[in-house]
């Protein structure tokens, strides 16, 4: 519609400086000018009416149908602007290369009016349907933007040889423009925005899921026990605790990714709790890669869900974390010869257990992958067979952008 009311300002301008010039080529570029100017004008009206109707059912399916009917009056002034170039009419160009309105000239001006009120009519009646006062305030400025046109419109009428219609509906789309861009970048902005706060929510719920009650009854418990059988090693499980609980609170204050390095740290902590827990279950590290970040608390959780998810209802089994660079990527994976699952039934198994052993939603693994996207546009993927295990895959790009602050 932009384009078509750009180019019939052009057309208009050039009737307008060729008009009563008596060179060949005037006289061509005059006829020529006048004709693609009073076709493309009925066109131009319709898409008017068009948009309109799509921005107010913006949120229906617009019934094309009914559109498609709404052509009608763009058809019928087409075939008469051609029709005028053998019987006259409702314009023509003198043999001094002069234009003349003619006499069905106001008979051509129906569509207009038809499609002028059409327009007007679906955004008032968007108005009245509106509930906020911001919709109601957006959907005024529109209204007020579409009267610059029917004053254009009017004054062209009654006013021989002024032409404001296309100067003034070339203005309200322009105007618009800029009105609907900025709105539209508002908009990103609330979504960056709510996006950087559900970041912070997935964050607190990782945390709450590692210090989670019952992990911490448990290790407590654990560090009790060795404190009476084995002092030295209560002595490193309590280092290790405390260095899962730095983690854990850490990763509430930093908004960046974290180096591999650290990552693995928080894993070794954790799973030296663990195998006091679970002797039977063990973990071996081949570690090729350790110069890239992570977004903060992305292993440890994943090499939780292969604890609860794939070892525990075996009593026992081997993790392999193995992290390696190809391609200009960094990978990270967690390999467990658990009893598995089956892939189709994905989402059960993206989300970390409880302390009564069921699944919850806070802690999953489809929040890890969340946050991997956003802080270091990473991806996160799962391959798993029942009874042969499974195997997660973090990949980050090996050169980061800084993260989004």
């Amino acid at each position: 519609m932009c384009n078509a009311t750009a180019i019939v300002l052009v057309l208009d301008a050039f009737a307008w400086v060729f008009n009563g010039q008596q060179s060949f080529a005037a006289k061509i570029i005059n006829h020529t000018a006048t004709f693609i100017s009073f076709l493309f004008s009925i066109w131009i009206c319709y898409l008017w009416v068009w948009y309109s109707a799509s921005w107010v059912f913006r949120n229906h399916k617009l019934n094309k149908k009914i559109m498609y009917v709404c052509i009608l009056p763009a058809a019928v002034e087409s075939i008469l602007v051609i029709a005028n170039l053998f019987l006259g009419g409702i314009y023509h160009i003198d043999s001094c290369n002069i234009y003349h309105r003619g006499n069905c000239y106001f008979v051509n001006t129906i569509g207009y009016v038809i499609y002028i009120i059409a327009a007007l009519t679906v955004v008032i009646y968007k108005l009245c349907k509106d509930k906020t006062a911001d919709e109601k305030k957006h959907d005024l400025v529109v209204i007020i933007l579409m009267i610059l046109p029917v004053v254009g419109f009017i004054c062209q009428i009654f006013v021989y040889g002024l032409t404001l219609i296309w100067q003034l509906f070339a203005l309200s789309l322009v105007i618009l423009y800029f009105k609907l861009q900025s709105e539209f970048e508002t908009s990103q902005q609330v979504l960056v925005e709510r996006s950087k706060y559900e970041l912070v929510e997935k964050d607190v719920a990782l945390m709450k899921n590692q210090l989670r009650p019952h992990f911490l009854f448990n290790a407590l418990n654990t560090i009790i026990y060795l404190c009476d059988t084995n002092p030295e090693d209560a002595s490193k499980a309590v280092i290790h605790f405390a260095g899962c609980l730095r983690a854990s609170i850490d990763s509430l204050t930093v908004k960046e990714p974290v180096p591999f390095e650290a990552e693995l740290e928080n894993v070794k902590n954790y799973m030296s709790i663990e195998v006091y827990r679970f002797p039977k279950i063990s973990i071996s590290y081949k570690i090729e890669c350790t110069e890239f970040k992570l977004a903060p608390l992305t292993l440890q959780p994943i090499v939780a869900n292969a604890v609860k998810h794939g070892l525990f209802e075996k009593q026992g089994g081997v993790i392999v974390l193995h992290s390696y660079e190809k391609d200009g990527r960094c990978f990270v994976t967690v390999t467990d010869d658990g009893v598995g699952f089956d892939v189709t039934r994905l989402s059960e198994h993206l989300t970390l257990p409880d302390e009564t052993g069921k699944a919850k939603q806070e802690g999953s693994l489809e929040n890890i992958r969340t946050r991997l996207s956003w802080m270091c546009g990473g991806t996160l993927t799962i391959e798993s067979k029942p009874g042969y295990g499974t195997k997660v895959t973090v990949s980050v790009p090996a050169e980061q952008p800084e993260a989004s602050k």
